[in-house]
């Protein structure tokens, strides 16, 4: 069994197919780059402009002395524990390789990318009064070189502007506008969504 038919395995059979030739009313999958709807949001540990992104944070905790947790072994005084885990994800469009394209409402996408340790990041060693505000509500007392330190630990997942991607999920019909570089309205849009049985995954092709 080759990689891609492991991949597709996994997401029940579905390879690949152009965006032309997807079908309303079933799960798709197609690969296309990724095309923002509107304005770019930064991440928030590193401040990099993003389509979507998951943020987690991590802080070291006591361990029992005697008792082990997590990567602790016994003995340890302190362990890594996740202290908060957040994202956001705007839809956007997926434009394949023919310029066809279909719109991927991605409120509740799993993003199945990379996720990187941007503890030394410049940004998240800052003193900006977003990340400060942000800090304070995960417990954390904001100081300068929070990262660098070892005080904390930040991590992100990043679907940016150009990433091409792999997108499976539940397809079906839209009338979409865009105000970007798509003007106008499309009378046989497609679109990928997620529902409550079938998740709509997002993968870097």
């Amino acid at each position: 069994m080759t990689f891609w038919d492991r991949i597709a395995a996994r997401l029940g059979g579905l390879r690949p197919c152009p965006i032309r030739e997807l079908v309303a009313g079933r799960r798709g999958r197609a690969v296309g780059v990724v095309a923002p709807l509107r304005e770019l949001e930064p991440a928030p540990w590193s401040g990099i402009s993003v389509v979507a992104y998951r943020a987690r944070l991590m802080r070291p905790e006591p361990i029992p002395m005697g008792g082990s947790r997590g990567l602790g072994s016994p003995g340890t005084d302190w362990d890594w524990e996740t202290a908060a885990r957040f994202g956001s994800t705007t839809s956007f469009w997926l434009v394949g390789d023919d310029g066809a394209r279909a719109l991927v409402e991605a409120a509740n996408a799993i993003l199945e990318l990379p996720e990187i340790d941007v503890s030394r990041s410049d940004y998240v060693n800052s003193s900006a009064p977003d990340l400060l505000t942000l800090l304070r509500s995960a417990g954390v007392d904001p100081e300068p070189f929070t990262g660098l330190t070892g005080k904390a630990r930040f991590y992100e997942i990043h679907l940016r502007d150009g990433d091409r991607v792999d997108v499976a999920g539940w397809v079906h019909r839209v009338d979409a506008g865009d105000p970007g570089d798509y003007r106008g309205r499309a009378k046989d849009t497609l679109g990928f969504s997620g529902t409550p049985e079938s998740s709509l995954r997002i993968r870097r092709r």
